[in-house]
């Protein structure tokens, strides 16, 4: 099993928008097919989001996680799950200019 896997996209938006959406948690299952529900559970003094818990479905199942956000700076957060299954990774977002 690897120790690390990483995925890039490519977007055509400014990377502070990218970041605005990504922590605008409340608006997932807008947008998210998957996510059924989201529940931010904390906020840090910037009103962002340091505690959520999701709820979402995939081939037939629907589970619930939390994720612990933990933001790194302007464009970038970590964010770690609160879980016994080793399954499930942390993970860093950030989001660049570079082509």
């Amino acid at each position: 099993m690897s120790d690390e896997a990483r995925e890039t996209i490519h977007v055509e938006a400014l990377p502070q928008r990218c970041y605005e959406v990504a922590i605008d948690f409340d608006r997932y299952p807008e947008w998210a097919t998957d996510v059924k529900e989201v529940e931010v559970l904390d906020r840090d003094e910037h009103g962002r989001g340091t505690l959520v818990r999701y709820r979402i479905s995939a081939l037939g199942k629907t589970i619930s996680y939390n994720l612990d956000y933990d933001y790194v700076d302007a464009v970038a957060y970590f964010a770690r799950a609160i879980r016994d299954d080793p399954a499930w990774l942390d993970r860093l977002y950030y989001w660049n200019t570079s082509g």
